[in-house]
Order: C-alpha cells, then sequence, then structure tokens
C-alpha cells in the first residue's frame, strides 16, 4: 500500500514499487489505477461485508448435515458423500 502511494505521488516509480512489493512491474499497473481513481478502499476486497453468492441456504446445508450424519454415510469421505447425497437426495 505504502509502495503504491509512493508511486502514485511520483515519489518512486513503478518497478521499484513492483520490487517492494514482491509483484511484477506489470502486475502494479491495475492496482495503482485502481488507487488513483477510488483511493484507500481500491485495495479492499470488493466483496468485503457482503455475502458470498456461493454461500448455500442454512436450511439446504441443515437438511444436507441431517442425511449425511446417518449410518448409511457414516464410513463415507466428504467426495463420497457428495456423490450419494446428489444421486439419491438430490442436493
Amino acid at each position: 500500500m505504502v509502495a503504491l502511494k509512493k508511486s502514485a505521488k511520483g515519489l518512486i516509480t513503478q518497478g521499484e514499487a513492483a520490487r517492494e512489493i514482491g509483484q511484477s512491474e506489470r502486475n502494479i499497473r491495475r492496482p495503482l489505477k485502481k488507487l488513483k481513481s477510488k483511493g484507500d478502499r481500491a485495495v479492499v476486497y470488493g466483496l468485503r461485508g457482503r455475502r458470498t453468492k456461493r454461500k448455500l441456504d442454512e436450511k439446504f446445508k441443515e437438511k444436507a448435515i441431517k442425511i449425511s450424519s446417518g449410518e448409511v454415510y457414516a464410513d463415507f469421505g466428504p467426495t463420497l458423500a457428495a456423490e450419494y447425497l446428489g444421486d439419491s437426495n438430490g442436493i
């Protein structure tokens, strides 16, 4: 972050900023451009504070856990259990 700010102000070159961060010079250009347009929020993860789209519904999750904790699935690994849940229970 400090190296990007120095580079944005013109105190150091993009190449020097890249070496400080441990990236290539090419990989510094995009965050530097975002830093100039968005400020400090450019380096914060974009979905911070929001729910991911990939998260399962809690009812769905509880149903899968309830089914997979039965005797049939007791000695299954996670992959095999997921396959059986998908095939036989539509989960």
